[in-house]
């Protein structure tokens, strides 16, 4: 798909992430890149028990990896649980995911 940086079939349908809007009625959420920064979430271990918060960092499509700031160490997250709150680096409220674009 063109513009088109990263897509998942998932149980719900296919997720994209993409610099344009993509037509296609099986695609179930189109995210734009850089969604990702500053997204606060949930980190879970093997079992889906939450173990603590991240920040996301980014995302790196290529490298499979996602770069999180968090007081949990890494061995222990295998789930991440998007939120929909952005938050910076300093604490501070950035504002929310915008569910129109989700």
């Amino acid at each position: 798909m063109n513009g088109t940086v990263y897509a998942e079939r998932t149980a719900e349908g296919v997720v994209a992430v993409s610099e344009s809007p993509i037509p296609n009625a099986k695609i179930v959420k189109s995210l734009k890149p850089g969604f990702e920064h500053n997204l606060l979430c949930g980190v879970a271990d093997e079992l889906n028990q939450g173990v603590g918060l991240a920040i996301i960092e980014s995302i790196d499509f290529d490298r499979r990896a996602i770069p999180l700031m968090s007081p949990v160490p890494t061995k222990k997250v295998r789930v991440l649980q998007l939120g929909d709150l952005y938050i910076g680096l300093d604490g501070r409220e950035l504002g929310q995911v915008d569910r129109e674009g989700l």
